[in-house]
């Protein structure tokens, strides 16, 4: 890279910090994200998510109708509304539900029966990486490992009394 593009570049992000800090509420959102962080990691939950959080409750509070969990930021099944790892917990509880082995399909369409609110964009693959992280934990078993368009076999836990 040469040196005058090297200056171009942090022109650009220069100008694009000036006008970034010129919105208030992105400053306030970066000095809570700031205030988290000790030794390079966040000791509460995401600021981003937080003032999002903030955000969409005044817009809750505001004129509109309220249609549901959906609409309703401070409803405890609004995805903003949920605390961290709840994602994993109500795939755990839907995985200890079966009585049988379950893949990625079947949870999602049981989350989905349940009207679950999802943050994800891609629910396969948020539902996909919480099976796999609750694996890896110890709390389901993997029983058979996919490949290809096979996908990856899990099973709850046997309770031995």
């Amino acid at each position: 890279m040469t040196h005058d593009k090297w200056i171009e570049q942090k022109i650009l992000k220069l100008q694009e910090l000036k006008r970034l800090i010129a919105d208030p509420e992105m400053v306030a959102m970066f000095r809570e994200w700031l205030a988290t962080q000790k030794n390079g990691h966040e000791e509460r939950p995401d600021p981003i998510r937080s003032a999002h959080l903030e955000s969409s409750k005044a817009a809750a509070r505001a004129d509109r109708p309220i249609n549901g969990p959906g609409d309703d930021v401070e409803h405890p099944l609004h995805p903003l509304a949920l605390p961290r790892g709840a994602n994993r917990r109500a795939i755990l509880d839907c995985v200890n539900s079966f009585s049988g082995p379950v893949e990625v399909a079947t949870v999602l369409a049981e989350l989905e029966r349940r009207n679950y609110p999802f943050q994800a964009q891609n629910r396969k693959v948020m539902v996909g990486s919480a099976l796999g992280k609750l694996a890896q934990q110890g709390k389901i078993k993997l029983v058979k490992q996919g490949a290809g368009s096979l996908p990856h076999i899990y099973k709850r836990l046997e309770v031995k009394d």
